[in-house]
């Protein structure tokens, strides 16, 4: 499977040196998480741009064409994920047992519900996922966007 990675510096726009490449993330997180990232230019960096802005719509106002991210309602972004965890917190509170031990999935969903491993990735000086990325930001928060990488994982 494919998703990307994002790499992102609040309030003020990357120098050319600040920029990251593929070998900064081959210590880390290739070999942790991906099984390489491959970083996009031009055409192809704005396509994973837009696909960011869709995945962030109602949460954050995306500038493709500048490359800056503003969160605006960062709760905006967990609702569907909250309702989502709420059905699951009933799932669980119906489990025995014996589900507990055998039946993964419902633990599985609320793992990916909480904070999905297997999706989106922010890297603004340490690199996390985006669930996790948008619990730390605050509405108002201004990110510009830096290199833009696709991963298989």
């Amino acid at each position: 499977m494919h998703s990307m990675l994002i790499q992102v510096k609040q309030d003020e726009p990357f120098e050319e040196d600040e920029l990251n490449n593929e070998s900064d993330y081959y210590d880390s997180f290739v070999g942790g998480i991906a099984d390489y990232v491959d970083k996009k230019e031009n055409s192809e960096r704005k396509e994973y741009i837009e696909r960011l802005k869709y995945r962030l719509e109602g949460a954050a106002k995306v500038n493709v064409k500048k490359g800056i991210i503003t969160i605006i309602d960062k709760a905006k972004y967990f609702e569907g994920a909250f309702k989502n965890f709420k059905k699951l917190l009933v799932d669980l509170n119906e489990m025995t047992v014996e589900d507990f031990a055998s039946n993964m999935d419902t633990m599985h969903d609320l793992d990916r519900t909480v904070n999905n491993r297997f999706e989106t990735y922010i890297d603004d000086g340490y690199y996390d996922t985006l669930d996790n990325f948008m619990r730390c930001a605050n509405n108002g928060d201004k990110f510009y966007i830096g290199s833009v990488f696709d991963y298989h994982w």
